[in-house]
């Protein structure tokens, strides 16, 4: 090796050194905190999605609470003869969309008033939410296939109370919350930076039953899961092996509210980590263009210089 190859070869070495220790200590530093930055992303916005259907629940209680308490629910004495509690009934689906189906049941389990005229007449005394409810309690169901609607659904009850006696129940007002509006309500949410997609999804999951109740992959029919249809149980957020691809999976579960209680539901973020990471990858590649140049840069400049220091004294 001549001294223009040697003095070519140390000032690379000595120049590229430092800048590759510290290119790969910053690469390091920043893929770290963007991963916990996204990390953080994707669980705040399964958290605030379930936080949101969990709020349209309390809301659809709250709403038949209120309802409920109306005069002219106190017709039930009298069976609605005139019709009142059946207005009464279109006007509360009328006001609250969610709701698919309402209906007026009197103290001897019957049905009196109803959205469908279908459901009119139905003796439903020896269900065990029309006994809850009779005794003065209210009835929170789980998402279901409706027997009043025939699709996806859930029942939510009140007791109606004589207005001469609280202490004396004379009738239920029910409701079905329909799940093809949560359904979409919770399509329209975004996960992470994004609408979902086959990269990034939510799926909602009753725990207690394995049912899967939203999945933006699907035709969002119930449907019963097999355990490897599930997401493992990990602390959230975390990558995971799911269906055969490395997921970032975030976990949020629900909560009893002021109105209602906790239904037992799951909500999964699961993101495909080349997706939730694309910008860290982008960053790398970056990274390795920008030192590839330099050392382009720093060759031709250490070549140049060592031809000027060898050249030979004339």
């Amino acid at each position: 090796m001549n001294i223009k190859s040697k003095l070519l070869f140390l000032v690379v070495v000595c120049s590229l050194l430092p800048i590759l220790v510290i290119s790969t200590m910053s690469y390091i530093s920043t893929q770290k905190a963007l991963e916990k930055n996204i990390s953080e992303q994707v669980a705040s916005s399964t958290e605030e999605a379930l936080s949101k259907i969990d709020g349209t629940l309390n809301a659809s209680i709250m709403s038949l609470n209120a309802w409920g308490s109306s005069m002219v629910m106190q017709d039930i004495a009298i069976d609605d003869l005139d019709g009142a509690i059946s207005n009464h009934l279109k006007g509360l689906t009328n006001y609250f969309p969610y709701y698919a189906e309402a209906i007026t049941l009197n103290g001897q389990g019957v049905i009196i008033a109803s959205t469908l005229e279908k459901n009119m007449g139905l003796n439903l005394s020896n269900d065990q939410w029309v006994k809850k409810t009779l005794r003065g309690e209210s009835f929170q169901g789980v998402v279901s296939i409706s027997p009043f609607t025939g699709q996806a659904g859930m029942l939510i009850t009140v007791p109606i109370k004589a207005d001469y006696d609280q202490n004396t129940i004379i009738g239920i007002l029910a409701a079905v919350v329909d799940w093809s509006n949560i359904q979409k309500q919770l399509a329209n949410y975004s996960v992470f930076s994004g609408q979902q997609d086959q990269r990034a999804s939510f799926l909602l999951i009753n725990t207690e039953t394995s049912t899967a109740l939203y999945s933006s992959q699907g035709s969002n029919e119930l449907k019963q899961l097999t355990e490897n249809e599930i997401p493992p149980g990990f602390e959230s957020p975390q990558e995971a092996k799911f269906h055969g691809s490395n997921m970032l999976i975030a976990e949020a579960t629900s909560k009893s509210g002021e109105m209602h209680e906790d239904p037992g539901w799951s909500l999964y973020a699961i993101i495909d980590t080349d997706h939730a990471y694309r910008s860290i990858n982008e960053l790398r590649n970056n990274t390795i263009v920008i030192s590839t140049v330099m050392l382009v840069i720093l060759i031709l400049i250490a070549n140049l210089g060592a031809r000027r220091l060898t050249r030979p004294i004339t």
